[in-house]
């Protein structure tokens, strides 16, 4: 076949079925996951035990239960450590089709599962990715765009209401798109400074820090760049670290200006100068 101009950056697979991960179908997901597909899964409705039911049990996907309206948990859905988040999942209206065997009239029906609850997942999942597009155009590396969704998912998930604390097994939370979308938007929030008096021909330290300015999410910070902009030229040292140097000229009243640039691992970038 010729190769797919648009290949699917979000996999829903809302479906499921006893037993182990089939080798096939782990190596199609690590495949698709490797080129920066999000693959998301339906735990089951059996009420058991996710580890024995497969897509859910496979590894590299996202694994979702189903909660209701109410967000509370759905009787039929599988929970266990596979579960890596919840989702509506009762009585969700949308497409549907007649046919038994083959299709026929199109009409609209509700449904409850969680094979609907996994397209909310895979929803946002693709909201993510439209509302930053470093992890779409290269910028982050491909096979690590799963798991940065994944687990900014997670880490942004709306906590479970008290009366459902046995939610423990039903993954992180509830799904929540906002909080989801704030976790790969907001940009970390960059400090420079200098805690030292500057005088001429000594070694002056620059330090910089930098808060996520985030709360909902996973992202940590992957990289500093410092450089001057303003004043005499110096030679500035440790130009990637927190920390940078330099040697500042041996005539006074002299006015530089250094900034740091920090980014995160979502690529999103802050600066400040000092």
């Amino acid at each position: 076949l010729p190769a797919n101009e648009h290949p699917a950056q979000v996999i829903n697979m809302s479906l499921g079925g006893a037993g182990n991960c089939p080798s096939a179908m782990q190596g199609a997901i690590n495949t698709a996951v490797a080129k920066g597909a999000v693959v998301v899964v339906a735990a089951g409705n059996d009420l058991a035990d996710s580890a024995n039911v497969m897509p859910a049990n496979c590894k590299n996907v996202i694994s979702v239960a189903s909660v209701g309206a109410e967000g509370e948990k759905s009787i039929y859905s599988n929970y266990g450590e596979n579960v890596d988040i919840a989702a509506p999942g009762q009585q969700i209206y949308s497409t549907y089709n007649m046919g038994v065997t083959t299709p026929t009239a199109d009409t609209y029906t509700s449904m409850s599962g969680t094979s609907m609850a996994a397209p909310h997942v895979a929803g946002v999942a693709s909201l993510m990715l439209a509302a930053n597009p470093n992890l779409v155009d290269g910028t982050i590396k491909p096979e690590k765009v799963a798991a940065i969704i994944e687990d900014n998912l997670k880490a942004s998930a709306r906590p479970m209401t008290p009366q459902n604390t046995s939610f423990i097994t039903y993954g992180q939370g509830l799904l929540d798109a906002y909080r989801a979308l704030l976790a790969v938007t907001l940009p970390p929030v960059a400090k420079a400074g200098t805690d030292q008096s500057v005088t001429v021909s000594t070694k002056v330290s620059l330090d910089a820090s930098a808060s996520q300015n985030n709360g909902y999410g996973t992202a940590v910070l992957s990289s500093y760049l410092w450089e001057q902009v303003d004043g005499q030229k110096v030679i500035l040292g440790d130009i990637d670290k927190p920390q940078a140097s330099f040697t500042a000229p041996s005539t006074a009243g002299q006015t530089l200006s250094f900034k740091v640039t920090v980014k995160n691992d979502v690529g999103l970038t802050s600066s400040d100068t000092v």
